[in-house]
């Protein structure tokens, strides 16, 4: 009962990350089509063929939910690349006016080197903490998606940059139900055995 409990928070979490990065690209997904989304996991392996007919629709909106998140890593991963070449140039401007600033003998000024606060620096690690948290959901909720949809070298991609970010990436039963599913269809479930000699 408890990891069912477990389960249903880590998936509403799942679901509101993913959703407020849904919301990020401005995407014409529904209300109704994220809530389903957001239900879709791992578990649902076997259970929902979304290659047969009956379920074209549900197959065309989970392509369109991947494209949706892919664009939402693309983005995000932009704007982390302009912000560290701004920082650079910055630092770059800052220090050629350091190295401009000479006393009329020739050496340099001294002068207080400048740090920054611990509210800054609050700040930077709490918008790096939510940024890799909703990085990590989107790359969960890739993984599942793309197994379920069969596509197991994407699946394994995302699911293996998920165990990367997520250092707690082993209380997540439908991630490594879903891992599981993936290594045993390429045969690779050699790393599930232990040597004890």
């Amino acid at each position: 009962m408890r990891n069912e409990e477990g389960n249903a928070e880590s998936v509403s979490a799942s679901a509101k990350t993913a959703a407020q990065a849904v919301r990020e690209t401005q995407a014409a997904l529904t209300s109704e089509e994220l809530e389903y989304l957001a239900t879709l996991d791992s578990t649902y392996f076997g259970f929902l063929r979304l290659n047969k007919s009956e379920n074209v629709k549900k197959k065309a909106l989970v392509i369109k939910a991947i494209k949706v998140l892919e664009r939402v890593l693309v983005t995000r991963l932009q704007k982390a690349e302009n912000t560290k070449e701004t920082e650079d140039k910055q630092i770059d401007t800052l220090s050629e006016k350091i190295s401009e600033i000479q006393t009329e003998d020739g050496t340099q000024k001294e002068s207080p080197p400048i740090q920054p606060t611990k509210d800054d620096k609050t700040e930077v690690v709490q918008a790096d903490t939510v940024t890799m948290e909703v990085q990590c959901q989107i790359y969960l909720k890739l993984g599942h998606i793309n197994l379920l949809l069969e596509d197991y070298p994407k699946a394994l991609s995302s699911y293996q940059l998920y165990f990367r970010l997520n250092e707690n990436h082993w209380k997540n039963s439908a991630f490594l139900y879903g891992l599981g599913i993936v290594y045993f269809h390429f045969n690779e479930f050699h790393c599930l055995y232990i040597d004890c000699n």
